[in-house]
């Protein structure tokens, strides 16, 4: 992917002067990673298996088998 594509990180809004928010922009990031299908990296793929597998030892500590 020699261009690259644009992942969006998060949003931002500027204030008025009298302290009412403007209409909210969205923040992008260009990414070389392949946007798969399901609108993620591979590399937050990775990230989201991670956090996922510690929930799930965190989890399976306080199950009470019978």
């Amino acid at each position: 992917m020699k261009n690259g594509e644009f992942v969006q990180i998060g949003v931002t809004a500027m204030r008025t002067p009298t302290g009412d928010f403007l209409p909210s922009v969205p923040i992008y990031i260009k990414t070389t990673d392949a946007i798969k299908s399901n609108g993620l990296t591979a590399s937050e793929v990775a990230v989201l298996r991670d956090v996922a597998a510690v929930i799930s030892d965190a989890k399976t500590d306080h199950v009470e088998v019978r």
